[in-house]
């Protein structure tokens, strides 16, 4: 006995149900139906979400390598004008460009994502230049005990 006959849904001629393709017209007999369209709502929050939490990931590793800059440059300005400081310089400007990448993949302008970028590394490094310059200068101050000033050498 031979198989089941059917129609094909696009040309409408005889085919048998167990044939992959159409040999009238080429189409596809086997429904693959995907879970969710392509152009599903869904997966377009999906995307998004995988955009954002890239960027965020990259974000957070611009603000390591900034961070680690700024402690070089307040401990140690020399070795932060050296290879390892360059590193730390060139890792913060790749991250930087794909963390723009990623915020332009995701919907947000290109202003948005500079400004944001700009505005986290001042910050960054103010804070870690800025402490650690704040207390390097207590290095070379003479130690007083609360308010007792220290005295002062005579001068004749």
């Amino acid at each position: 006995m031979s198989a089941s006959v059917s129609t094909c849904p696009q040309c409408r001629q005889t085919v048998q149900a167990n044939w992959r393709l159409c040999p009238h017209c080429g189409y596809a007999l086997t429904a693959r139906v995907p879970a969710v369209p392509a152009n599903s709502p869904v997966d377009r929050r999906r995307y998004r979400r995988r955009q954002v939490a890239g960027s965020n990931e990259m974000l957070s590793m611009f603000v390591g390598c900034v961070g680690a800059y700024g402690l070089l440059l307040g401990l140690l300005p020399a070795l932060a004008r050296s290879g390892l400081g360059y590193i730390f310089l060139a890792g913060a400007v790749l991250t930087a460009v794909l963390t723009v990448i990623f915020d332009l993949r995701s919907g947000y302008m290109l202003g948005r994502s500079l400004l944001r970028l700009g505005l986290i590394a001042a910050i960054t490094l103010g804070l870690m230049v800025g402490v650690f310059w704040y207390f390097n200068s207590f290095a070379y101050q003479p130690f007083t005990i609360g308010l007792i000033p220290t005295p002062s050498p005579l001068v004749r």
